[in-house]
């Protein structure tokens, strides 16, 4: 189990990523490794090679396909089931493990609105050493072409924005 606090403190775009080495045995990669790709938690590993090893992911009693859209600030816990209380409850939808999530809930009070930004960028801390065109030549590797095109730049997309923004309004009464 872990508190929305712990999660909301660790700056990130996304729950899933949050998540990330606070509980033993759940991995958290992301599918491409690309910047802003989905993520895939797995909590009881591989187990299937036909079937989905995804968790069975349940927010506020509603299941649900992923929490990479729930932002951090808006969770009050997260628990994680692994064992065999999982499928006792949720049956085989709970073979890959079961992620429950509970959102803060609405309080009373005078109505405030908060805004969040966030934007980052991405890149490569160490690129590896590849020969140029005109090396590429001069050994012998291949033919020149006619281009220069830096390949495993326009691959990276290095220095693009990524950007999230969240408007929460809270309180209220009758």
């Amino acid at each position: 189990s872990i508190a929305g606090a712990k999660l909301a403190a660790v700056p990130v775009t996304s729950s899933a990523v949050a998540l990330q080495g606070k509980i033993a045995g759940v991995q958290v990669t992301t599918v491409d490794g690309a910047p802003g790709a989905d993520i895939n938690i797995r909590v009881r590993g591989g187990t299937s090679v036909t079937q989905s090893n995804d968790p069975l992911y349940i927010v506020d009693g509603f299941q649900t396909d992923n929490i990479n859209d729930i932002p951090p600030s808006d969770i009050a816990s997260i628990d994680v089931l692994k064992d065999a209380s999982a499928g006792a409850i949720y049956g085989t939808r709970a073979a890959g493990g079961v992620i429950l999530v509970t959102t803060k809930k609405a309080k009373e009070g005078p109505i405030t609105l908060s805004y969040t930004g966030e934007l980052s960028t991405e890149q490569v801390s160490r690129r590896p050493q590849v020969l140029d065109r005109d090396a590429f030549v001069r050994f012998g590797v291949g033919t020149d072409l006619g281009a220069s095109t830096d390949w495993y730049g326009e691959l990276l997309n290095e220095g693009a924005l990524s950007q999230r923004h969240v408007v929460t309004l809270s309180g209220g009464g009758h």
